[in-house]
């Protein structure tokens, strides 16, 4: 404990002593980018990374980071003012000022620890996109090998900053996604010069990956792809210490099966994947998911042979395999496939179902270890699967693989329409074509409900107590029993309702302080353009 102790005093000391003397720079009137007040830039930038570096258990240096960040935070305009910095040398591009590659490198250690430097960041107009506009400028220069050292310097930083950004601070995937990377990300992750050295391409791929969906697998699933992302895995599988040369190998890990994932939805990766012999890749996912040491790397790697698991079935190499990872002998329920988005609808069709006498699966608590088992039990445990259609779930990853799992099982399927300005299309239109829809979103909740319980009862047991289709009918409970359980339906809707009003309450929030700094950057464009009026008429 006193080693640990003096290990953060040490470093809080030498972080104050850096920010001091970046204030003592400023009030003298040196600009960002003086020797002075680089090098202390520098130092502090340094000694934040070296948090990492030290005996501290990964939560504590966690914890250290946020609190340094924030010390960083409250030195009063200091990150404002290296984001100005930074605005203010974008028509110099692709040159990169010595005090730019500095600022990039300190956001790029200081967002791995402080989700408030990740919003602030986020939060500053035009930042995000100008991040962008300084990869898009090197882009020539990277590929061609003629960047000089602070260029590849900068360009790591930015590609790692918004990496960290969408890892450890979720809420800014969309503004980092908005501001143009993935185009750039993807147009360099094709290019030889990044694809013939793995390491070098990591930043690019995980940043990448941090922002795809579905509609953007456009890394081409071909050989040289495959063997790309299958080095990342085995740097996460290899990594004794937990991180390799800086990453963390549940990050490497995590984002090679990501990517993988995203191209297993394609049928001709599917088959390229299962037939590939030289790099073997579904072999080393069910080392991933049935030993890796992290949770979040098993998880993925199960969700990529979940993808693949119709293929797998299928093959004599992989099919005792993918049975004992995922088999189960089925029991029989209704299983209702749904997204969070849905979920006040959702209890209210399964409240329905479970009372006229249904067993009802369905995913309330949110999983969140597991995940793939649990699902695959689900599913191979049911007998009909309510699809619950809407935007959300057509975008969802797992609810994909739910759908396309119960699917290649050849479980009865059942399309409930919950969205009512959703018309389905790509996949889940392709899945469901031909199917009846019992529309939720734009009928009367009563009519549709009545026509989903007879359509069961069509498929389903009509006597008590027996088997059809593996789908048992319960005895309906008194009513005395049932009110306990309507109570905490009611309840759960209630809160599930208030965290919405919230999250609406945080994204108006966050709208207001753009709003705001727009507003402040149109007083200074008018106060500007009076002085040149006035300077004219004199």
């Amino acid at each position: 404990m006193e080693k640990k102790k003096k290990i953060k005093e040490r470093i809080t000391e030498d972080i104050t002593t850096s920010l001091s003397a970046i204030r003592e720079g400023r009030s003298q009137g040196k600009s960002l980018d003086s020797p002075e007040v680089c090098e202390s830039i520098r130092k502090l930038t340094k000694k934040i990374a070296s948090i990492m570096r030290t005996e501290l258990k990964f939560s504590e240096k966690f914890e250290l980071g946020d609190q340094m960040c924030a010390k960083v935070l409250k030195e009063g305009t200091l990150v404002d003012d290296m984001m100005d910095f930074c605005l203010q040398h974008k028509d110099k591009l692709p040159v990169i000022a010595p005090g730019v590659d500095v600022i990039w490198r300190f956001f790029m250690n200081g967002t791995m620890f402080s989700p408030d430097l990740s919003r602030k960041i986020s939060g500053k107009v035009g930042f995000l996109s100008y991040g962008k506009d300084v990869l898009e400028s090197l882009y020539d220069l990277y590929v061609n090998k003629k960047t000089i050292r602070n260029q590849v310097h900068t360009l790591d930083s930015i590609s790692t900053t918004t990496h960290n950004m969408c890892t450890f601070c979720d809420v800014t995937i969309s503004d980092v996604r908005a501001a143009g990377f993935l185009a750039v990300y993807l147009k360099y992750l094709k290019h030889e010069a990044v694809k013939d050295e793995f390491v070098k391409g990591v930043p690019i791929l995980t940043a990448a990956s941090d922002i795809m969906n579905e509609n953007d697998a456009s890394i081409t699933g071909n050989r040289r792809d495959v063997e790309y992302m299958i080095r990342g895995i085995k740097e996460a599988i290899q990594s004794p210490s937990g991180q390799s040369r800086c990453w963390f190998a549940f990050e490497l890990g995590k984002t090679a099966t990501k990517a993988l994932a995203h191209l297993a939805f394609d049928d001709d990766n599917k088959k390229t994947f299962v037939s590939d012999t030289q790099t073997d890749v579904v072999t080393t996912l069910f080392d991933l998911a049935r030993s890796s040491r992290y949770p979040d790397v098993r998880e993925s790697a199960k969700g990529v042979l979940w993808t693949l698991s119709e293929q797998l079935h299928s093959s004599t190499k992989y099919a005792d395999l993918v049975q004992k990872l995922f088999g189960k002998k089925t029991k029989g329920h209704v299983m209702i496939s749904y997204s969070q988005e849905q979920r006040p609808l959702l209890l209210r069709i399964k409240q329905a179902i479970t009372e006229a006498g249904f067993s009802v699966w369905m995913d309330i608590e949110q999983m969140r270890e597991n995940v793939y088992d649990r699902m695959a039990e689900a599913i191979q445990d049911a007998s009909v699967v309510l699809i619950s259609m809407s935007y959300s779930y057509q975008r969802s990853e797992y609810c994909r693989r739910e759908a396309a799992y119960a699917s290649s099982l050849k479980r009865a399927r059942i399309p409930l329409l919950v969205d009512p300005g959703y018309t389905a299309e790509g996949w889940l239109a392709l899945m469901t074509a031909g199917d009846y829809h019992y529309d939720f979103g734009r009928e009367p909740f009563e009519t549709k409900i009545v026509e989903l319980i007879e359509e069961l009862e069509r498929r389903c047991l009509k006597g008590q107590g027996e088997v059809t289709d593996g789908v048992v009918k319960q005895k309906v409970v008194s009513a005395s029993k049932k009110s306990p359980s309507l109570l905490e339906l009611q309840e759960d809707l209630l809160r599930t309702e208030k965290r919405k009003l919230e999250l609406g309450m945080e994204v108006l929030a966050v709208k207001k302080g753009k709003l705001e700094e727009e507003i402040g950057v149109l007083k200074l464009q008018k106060e500007k353009l009076r002085e040149e009026i006035s300077i004219i008429r004199k």
